[in-house]
């Protein structure tokens, strides 16, 4: 005997995709993939249907094992909606979750699946403080979004790079603006401490 399989997603792809969060919220990129900034939270739906409208669909996901603190609920049985939630946290980089649907055919049971892409960017960031003294110069490290801007300009060997030398003269914050769009912050700021020399004198 045959079966025939449960159907790719409805529509296509994701469906019913909300997104909020401290940053703005995620965005849906496509039919298969959605982009955070840490603490956005995104919500969507996959619904998947069977030729035979018999059959009872179940869903699966490796998401709520791969993606901390993310939950996934089911509800229908032909057509099945699957809900899946997440809020991006911090030091995670993304993942590509899958969702696997199966019906209770017997004795050959049909499945299918369809994978959804996270991209998650923490934004904009122009590395930790310094500290130099002297002639000392310090090398800063823009990531996250480029092309960037600095300012101010003073003391730095350029402004539109991703990685400027900065010798100031004295204790100067810099700021670098990144070219995201959406919800990542887009500027981030970092501190050049300029030290003095001094001379230390030791006595018996």
């Amino acid at each position: 005997c045959t079966n025939t399989p449960p159907n790719q997603p409805v529509g296509g792809g994701i469906t019913n995709f909300s997104g909020a969060g401290g940053a703005g919220g995620g965005t849906q990129t496509g039919a298969a993939s959605v982009a955070l900034c840490y603490n956005d939270n995104v919500c969507f739906d996959v619904v998947f249907d069977d030729p035979n409208a018999a059959n009872v669909l179940t869903i699966t996901t490796d998401g709520t094992t791969l993606m901390p603190g993310a939950t996934f609920t089911q509800t229908g049985s032909n057509p099945v909606t699957g809900t899946f939630c997440w809020t991006a946290q911090p030091g995670f980089t993304g993942n590509v979750v899958t969702f696997v649907v199966q019906d209770d055919a017997c004795p050959i049971v049909g499945t299918n699946s369809f994978s959804v892409n996270f991209a998650i960017t923490p934004g904009v960031t122009a590395g930790p403080d310094d500290f130099i003294c002297g002639s000392q110069t310090a090398q800063l490290s823009a990531s996250g979004g480029g092309p960037y801007t600095w300012s101010p300009a003073t003391g730095l060997s350029c402004t539109n790079c991703a990685n400027p030398v900065a010798s100031p003269a004295t204790t100067t914050t810099y700021t670098v603006v990144g070219s995201l769009t959406g919800s990542c912050p887009n500027t981030d700021q970092v501190t050049v401490n300029v030290v003095f020399p001094f001379n230390l004198t030791a006595t018996a």
